[in-house]
């Protein structure tokens, strides 16, 4: 079932949409707007077939959604932390930061799936971790990338990420 002439998951959208207004403060509309949008484009990538089970198609569609507001909310800087975070700061272990930039600290094949990924993002936010990962070595491999250099690449930058 291709949805061309109207929006069948509307509602899906208005609760993933408040339930990221609720918990960071950010603008319902706002939130609802950039679920919109990303939806679809979600349309536009995905063939949501009708044999396919609804409910496999509503979480494909919770999960993608919810990432794109989570990119969309990091990028514009309007999570707002709780205050509980500032009685932390004194905790905090300031030994063990070395100083070095994140970027200066991967390795070059890390370096090869960060640039992949960063220059082509509109092609990667609205997928899950595992898509990622399959489109990247897809793409990494068709560029001449061994299996062995693209599983460290993506290793190494999770290692660090984490």
């Amino acid at each position: 079932m291709r949805f061309t002439n109207k929006i069948d998951n509307i509602n899906l959208i208005r609760k993933i949409a408040w339930s990221f207004h609720k918990t960071t403060g950010i603008e319902w509309e706002e939130l609802f707007s950039e679920a919109l949008y990303k939806y679809i484009l979600l349309l536009k990538e995905c063939d949501l077939e009708e044999n396919v089970n609804k409910g496999k198609i509503s979480t494909h569609i919770w999960v993608s959604l919810s990432n794109c507001l989570k990119t969309y909310i990091k990028q514009h800087g309007k999570i707002h932390q709780p205050l509980e975070v500032l009685n932390n700061i004194d905790e905090m272990d300031w030994n063990s930061y070395n100083g070095a930039p994140f970027w200066e600290n991967l390795t070059d094949e890390a370096h090869g799936v960060a640039n992949l990924i960063l220059k082509y993002s509109e092609h990667f936010v609205c997928l899950t971790p595992e898509q990622v990962k399959d489109r990247v070595t897809k793409i990494l491999s068709n560029l001449g990338w061994s299996i062995e250099k693209i599983n460290a690449g993506l290793s190494d930058l999770e290692k660090a990420c984490n």
